[in-house]
């Protein structure tokens, strides 16, 4: 790494939080391969292949846990039956829990992340199908406005409300937060994202602040490239690609899921 490199990772790590174990990633080559298969901003709607590459035996939905847990009532499949809906592989998450008279969520599943509980299930499903479990990417959207943590002290109260004031310190982590986001996906969309390096097992940890709830990676894959993890930024599932046998053991680990192919619309 750089001297200039190390010299503004310096101001970074004052401020953020990262799991254990993941560092930044300055050399990102090994990643084009993703950026040149999910390029694109597709026209008519997204479908599994573009937010997957479509390079995979099978592909599999992670429904999120709903807010009450994966052992609990209140599940997609038990919501879903108590309205009468199948639950297909282009089912969106607003046809079970959306309200259709008020319009207002009930028990709405997680939001742009899996929980904790749902990633270590994953991770222990998947560490045994791949060469290189020591080796994994991670993809962390640029934009969460939690990534830096505090920063900003109170200067002065006005009318009741506090005036804050940005330490210089937070300034230069942010620009050096916007530096290391040197990976863009989905064409138009100008979303940028954070490349981060280490082993499978550390995709349990949360890349948000402490004092926010726990967010996983956006994506992440093995070097070997044996399988993907993808979790859109508001997306209410997380698209898994890979062999039969690994996402048969994801399928297997307790998290409520459904089968899809590259073509089926990436609802949820």
């Amino acid at each position: 790494m750089s001297s200039l490199a190390r010299s503004g990772l310096r101001y970074v790590e004052a401020v953020i939080h990262l799991p254990a174990q993941v560092q930044w990633l300055e050399d990102s080559s090994d990643i084009r391969w993703v950026e040149e298969a999910l390029h694109g901003w597709p026209t008519e709607g997204f479908h599994v292949r573009d937010l997957v590459p479509p390079r995979y035996e099978v592909y599999l939905d992670l429904l999120h846990d709903p807010g009450q847990g994966i052992d609990e009532q209140g599940t997609w499949s038990s919501r879903a039956k108590e309205r009468g809906i199948p639950l297909g592989p282009e089912t969106t998450s607003w046809e079970i829990f959306l309200d259709p008279v008020t319009s207002e969520w009930i028990d709405a599943p997680f939001e742009g992340s899996l929980t904790r509980d749902e990633v270590r299930r994953v991770v222990g499903a998947l560490e045994a199908h791949t060469t290189s479990p020591e080796e994994c990417r991670f993809l962390l959207w640029a934009g969460w406005g939690d990534l830096l943590e505090g920063g900003y002290a109170v200067v002065d109260v006005q009318g009741g409300r506090p005036i804050l004031e940005e330490s210089a310190a937070h300034r230069r982590a942010q620009l050096e937060l916007d530096r290391m986001s040197t990976v863009e996906l989905l064409g138009r969309s100008g979303r940028r994202y954070i490349p981060f390096r280490g082993p499978v097992a550390a995709a349990v940890g949360s890349f948000a602040s402490p004092s926010s709830s726990h967010r996983s990676a956006n994506l992440w894959w093995p070097v070997d490239r044996a399988w993907f993890v993808h979790t859109e930024i508001d997306g209410h599932v997380t698209h898994l690609g890979g062999s039969a046998a690994a996402l048969e053991a994801v399928a297997s680990s307790g998290v409520e899921y459904r089968w899809v192919e590259a073509s089926s619309i990436a609802s949820g």
